[in-house]
């Protein structure tokens, strides 16, 4: 399956996740999206089933390490 970056994003329920740059999805109702700012060298692990999506702020080689199996993919809704 393959989908544009800005109109996706993915939940990876069997495994954590590192990813570069972030924002977490709200993680139940009443909560707000977070956001995640990353400097180079550092990394951030997602928590198991968090819905999160990647935003680049300028062009960038970003590495995204995860299993894939059971990943979810679903529609952007930026707030």
């Amino acid at each position: 399956m393959s989908c544009r970056a800005d109109q996706a994003g993915d939940q990876g329920p069997e495994a954590e996740e590192i990813a570069l740059r972030l924002y977490l999805r709200p993680a139940g109702p009443g909560d707000t999206e977070t956001d995640v700012r990353l400097t180079v060298g550092t990394a951030f692990v997602v928590p198991r089933s968090r819905r999160h999506r990647l935003e680049l702020e300028q062009p960038s080689d970003i590495m995204s390490i995860g299993l894939r199996h059971g990943t979810r993919i679903g529609p952007v809704t930026v707030p």
